[in-house]
């Protein structure tokens, strides 16, 4: 896990986890405490606000927010294939951000899993075929280029 100011054995506490692999990928994930979830209802609905919540990113929750706790989980969904279920993928390291990471974290040979691959890209035609062809034109002239 990439954050270091971590928040431990709060049980009333959020945290925005991000993964990164040695093929330089990147994953997200929100972690909610239960309790936490309950004050942030209880917030919403003395200010007049619907009872209801959603998330735009995958969300996890927990009893307390623990490092261990976390990482016995991303080791275990890892094992068992689950990973992309509560994790959502979140780009590539940058050039920039390198210098972050230990000196050999990165693995130079390992290249994304072609699976990632295809699943974007096939999000992406998806989108594209509900586009204006304004945007295709700007898609294609930016990225097809390029690559």
């Amino acid at each position: 896990m990439d954050n270091d100011d971590f928040v431990e054995g709060d049980e009333n506490a959020q945290v925005c986890v991000v993964v990164t692999f040695p093929d330089s990928s990147r994953w997200l994930t929100n972690v909610y405490t239960l309790t936490c979830i309950q004050s942030i209802r209880e917030d919403a609905l003395s200010s007049g606000n619907d009872a209801y919540m959603w998330s735009t990113r995958p969300l996890i929750i927990v009893d307390k927010i623990s490092r261990q706790h976390i990482e016995e989980m991303i080791d275990k969904s890892i094992a068992d294939n689950s990973f992309e279920y509560f994790f959502e993928y979140f780009g590539g390291v940058e050039p920039r951000q390198i210098k972050q990471y230990p000196e050999g974290f990165f693995d130079k040979e390992s290249t994304i899993d072609q699976d990632l691959v295809l699943q974007q890209a096939s999000t992406l035609l998806q989108m594209l075929g509900h586009s204006s062809d304004e945007c295709k034109g700007m898609v294609k002239n930016t990225y097809l280029a390029s690559g």
